[in-house]
């Protein structure tokens, strides 16, 4: 993403903002759809992207959007994003906003990759070990990657647990070509 540092300032100005009005939620579940229709949409991303169209043609695409759905907020916001040409960071914005949010409410996301679809007993103990290392409430975010061949890869904030079969298989080839030992014929 071009805008990073100023996202990141953008997404705490709105934070800020819907939390001064109440509308913290709101506008949560607004940058959650404008999140989910940029990555669906590869054509509205090329025209966020694009520096031919002025800003007030985003800004009316923006409108055409979402004005029915969206909060008063965040049209003004994304509005002020066309405005300052900051439509092209529209998507990490989103997601820092998100971020800000599981903040503030006291949420930690757990991503959890696993290479089959988890049981709950497999969830419930994931959740428990989890929870040995997080505050607060958790949002478990479940993925499935076949190449990990079994067990788990664990994600918390900076944390993370590998107890995944190809991790394991990676440390044994590592230790086999560390070990200087040739065994004479």
């Amino acid at each position: 993403m071009h805008h990073t540092r100023s996202s990141g300032r953008y997404a705490k100005a709105l934070l800020d903002l819907s939390i001064e009005m109440g509308k913290i939620d709101r506008v949560k579940t607004d940058m959650e759809q404008l999140l989910a229709t940029l990555r669906a949409s590869r054509e509205l991303r090329l025209v966020m992207q694009s520096p031919v169209l002025r800003p007030d043609r985003k800004e009316a695409i923006f409108k055409a959007l979402f004005e029915s759905t969206f909060d008063p907020l965040s049209m003004q916001f994304l509005s002020l994003l066309a405005k300052n040409r900051r439509e092209m960071g529209a998507d990490q914005i989103a997601t820092d906003y998100i971020d800000g949010w599981r903040v503030h409410k006291g949420i930690s996301k757990v991503v959890v990759t696993s290479a089959q679809p988890l049981e709950s007993a497999q969830r419930d103990m994931l959740l428990q070990k989890a929870g040995s290392f997080t505050t607060g409430q958790i949002e478990l975010e479940e993925r499935v990657d076949s190449e990990l061949l079994g067990g788990f890869v664990l994600r918390a904030g900076d944390r993370q647990i590998d107890m995944s079969i190809s991790a394991r298989l990676e440390k044994l080839r590592n230790e086999f070509d560390d070990n200087l030992y040739i065994r004479e014929i």
